[in-house]
């Protein structure tokens, strides 16, 4: 049996608003075309997800910053 080695809280990355901006053009919001397959479709959702979740991160160091 392994042994359970205990994890390490993540530290959060500093995600700038260059990173951001790139990643939404990378990976924009859109409407999915007629023609693409449900495997395409669920995996741009996902990385339209990673987007947002960077997003959020982002505002939150912003209000960090300002506190």
């Amino acid at each position: 049996m392994r042994e359970r080695v205990p994890k390490k809280p993540l530290q959060e990355p500093h995600v700038s608003k260059e990173l951001l901006d790139y990643m939404n053009q990378i990976f924009p919001d859109k409407c999915p075309d007629v023609l693409d397959t449900e495997r395409k479709i669920w995996v741009n959702a996902g990385k339209r997800q990673a987007y947002e979740h960077f997003q959020k991160l982002h505002e939150k160091q912003q209000k960090n910053i300002l506190k």
